[in-house]
């Protein structure tokens, strides 16, 4: 048997997939900006590719921000000029 979906039903479908759409890109546009480092919005990562993006991400973790629920991609192989023991 073969049930007949209503124009209000398809309505009120149509209007959940709009805001949860909406919803969506708006966290996806919100992610905090650290300084120094590229979000790639495609992705949904931040971009390390050097050795001051490393220092950057360092200085915004020793200052106390949260990374839970970031992600860091490496995008390049780094080297560093200089080194301590």
């Amino acid at each position: 048997m073969k049930r007949k979906t209503s124009i209000k039903t398809l309505a009120a479908r149509a209007a959940m997939t709009l805001l949860l759409a909406v919803l969506t890109a708006t966290t996806a546009w919100a992610q905090e900006a650290i300084s120094g480092l590229t979000y790639n919005t495609a992705g949904g990562y931040y971009e390390i590719k050097d050795e001051q993006d490393l220092k950057d991400l360092a200085t915004y973790v020793n200052a106390g921000n949260d990374a839970y629920g970031k992600t860091f991609k490496q995008t390049a192989n780094i080297t560093f000029a200089h080194t301590s023991d």
